[in-house]
Formats: structure tokens, C-alpha cells, sequence
């Protein structure tokens, strides 16, 4: 798995170093390099990257701006600011940043960082695969609940929801509801 990056920033040296740090871990490639917000954007549209670190200022659109359209475009991207600034930390997290470096930044945290995202993904992509493995043959979907020393067998498009109070699980099916009683 390679966590694909994007990085906006408008300091050419500090693109540099970011790539630099970033390529040097094992499972991550930088992408693309933008300067401003609305390349951003550009970039997340076309290539459409795991994770995106961003500075704050930066001309033609700020990196705030910028990212309250990328999580409309993909609330799924990873948004890691980077900048000089501690006082937008708060609006930062407005559009669920994963992380809030300040420069000069370490590089043992990116390093943590992209760790993170990668279980992160590794976890997600594991759950998709365990997904498509359970799904039932022939589209039959049924759950299996043991109730009273019996199994009973319910069409999952029946259940509606399923709750656990005191001990206890519950499975409403249709107009019934049905106890579960737990160990």
C-alpha cells in the first residue's frame, strides 16, 4: 500500500523539505507539490491523494479556504497543516485536521503521523476486504442470534436496529422485539 500525499505550500524550500522528509518513509510518495489553495483543490480533483499537507497562508486561496472545499469534495483525505501559526489551530480543526505541525516542525512527528494514517488505511482497507468475505452467497443475509438455548435464524432486511442495555441485547425485527440474553 502507498499513501499517495499532495503538498501546498508556497515557501519553495519548505515544499522541499516536506518532500524530502516525506519520501524518506517507507510506504509514502509525494505526488505533487502546489503553491497555492486553488491549485490544491486542482490537484485533490484530479490525482486524488490519501493525505494533503497544507500551509495556512498562501496566495490566490488560504489553506483554510482551500481545505473546507477539499472536505466537500473528499471528507475521506487526511488533512495535515503545516504552518507557522498556533492561532488558527482551532479553525484547523474545524475541517478535522488529523494533525497541527508548527514550523519549524519535528520530523519525528511527521514520522508518527504518517504511521498513524498508514494503521489508519491498513485497518480500513482490512475491514472492506473482511466485508466482502462474510457477505452471503446467493444474497441470502441472514443473522444468527441464540435465544433461549435455541438459534434463531432472522432475515437481516427485517432487523431494524440492534441495542444493548444493562446486559442485555435487544434486535428489533419488524414490530417484535426480540432479547438476547448476553454472558
Amino acid at each position: 500500500m502507498v499513501v499517495k500525499v499532495v503538498i501546498a505550500e508556497d515557501d519553495s524550500r519548505m515544499q522541499l523539505t516536506l518532500k524530502t522528509v516525506l519520501e524518506k518513509i517507507e510506504e509514502v510518495k509525494v505526488i505533487e507539490t502546489v503553491g497555492d489553495g486553488i491549485s490544491l483543490i486542482k490537484a485533490v480533483e484530479e490525482l486524488k491523494p490519501d493525505v494533503i499537507f497544507v500551509d495556512i497562508e498562501m496566495p490566490e486561496m488560504d489553506g483554510l479556504t482551500a481545505t473546507k472545499e477539499i472536505v466537500d469534495i473528499d471528507p475521506r483525505i487526511f488533512i495535515i497543516f503545516v504552518t507557522g501559526f498556533a492561532e488558527y489551530s482551532l479553525d484547523a480543526f474545524d475541517v478535522y485536521a488529523f494533525d497541527y505541525l508548527i514550523k519549524p516542525f519535528k520530523i519525528a512527528r511527521i514520522s508518527k503521523t504518517m504511521d498513524k494514517i498508514k494503521k489508519l488505511l491498513r485497518e480500513k482497507k482490512l475491514a472492506k476486504i473482511n466485508e466482502r468475505e462474510i457477505e452471503p452467497v446467493g444474497g441470502i443475509q441472514k443473522l444468527v442470534a441464540h435465544i433461549n438455548q435455541k438459534l434463531l435464524f432472522l432475515d437481516m432486511k427485517d432487523v431494524i436496529m440492534l441495542t444493548r442495555y444493562d446486559r442485555k441485547t435487544y434486535i428489533y425485527v419488524d414490530s417484535r422485539k426480540v432479547l438476547v440474553k448476553s454472558r
